[in-house]
């Protein structure tokens, strides 16, 4: 499944990188095949990602690491199904 994941923080756009490494480097061993960070502006990143387990991506998704660090940066993703077209 294809999603676009449009994330607003507080911190900035490199701390917010390096927290999406540190569970990105997990989650493409087990349930994302492959993303990619774009940066919108100083605060609002899209991250695009193919992924081969929802429920696992939403298990780390609510995880109290991730809240917590969430809750910290002030950021709320926004998440979108994308289907290929023609």
């Amino acid at each position: 499944m294809n999603l676009c994941v449009i994330s607003t923080v507080d911190c900035t756009v490199d701390e917010f990188r390096t927290i999406v490494a540190d569970f990105g480097e997990e989650a493409l061993r087990t349930f994302i095949s492959e993303y990619e960070i774009t940066v919108i502006n100083d605060h609002k990143t899209c991250i695009m990602m193919n992924v081969n387990d929802l429920e696992a991506l939403q298990t780390m998704m609510s995880s109290p690491k991730m809240t917590e660090w969430d809750t910290v940066n002030n950021c709320v993703h926004t998440i979108y199904s994308l289907e290929k077209m023609g």
